[in-house]
């Protein structure tokens, strides 16, 4: 059974070195799942999950209007596995960070399939300047879809 004192020790003991094998291991472990697919859809999207009662870490988030979660996952479009799932600070736009951490899960992939034909799903909140030279350099296609 796990206490307060030690499951207080791991949460102090990672270091951001920690966080980033954490979050390859996450991604070395989809890739693994590629070996006999010749074309992957990658859907990336943020969820507001509202909390309550003043819960620990949690902060306004000014275009949601709500205390709230932020969280970022990167699914597989066809099969649902997530690829990567990632807490970012909770009053951060929805596209914070998106743009390396996808280009980490796209060199990972083309490090093993140079080849695949990868597309990226999300809706244009995602958009910008940054994700635009990543399709461009790692020749990617993506499509847009309308969350209302």
């Amino acid at each position: 059974m796990l206490t307060q004192p030690t499951i207080s020790r791991f949460e102090n003991s990672l270091d951001k070195r920690s966080v980033f094998n954490i979050l390859y291991a996450w991604i070395d472990n989809y890739v693994s799942s590629l070996r006999s697919r010749k074309e992957i859809t990658i859907d990336v999207d943020a969820t507001n999950d509202p909390t309550h009662d003043n819960q620990q870490l949690s902060l306004f988030n000014l275009y949601y209007g709500q205390f709230m979660h932020n969280e970022l996952f990167f699914h597989d479009g066809d099969t649902g596995q997530i690829i990567l799932p990632v807490l970012r600070p909770d009053n951060s736009h929805s596209n914070k960070w998106y743009v390396s951490i996808l280009k980490r899960i796209i060199q990972k992939i083309r490090e093993k399939f140079p080849e695949m034909k990868i597309t990226i799903r999300t809706d244009n909140g995602f958009s910008g300047a940054r994700f635009y030279k990543l399709v461009d350099d790692y020749n990617l296609l993506y499509v847009y879809f309308d969350k209302r």
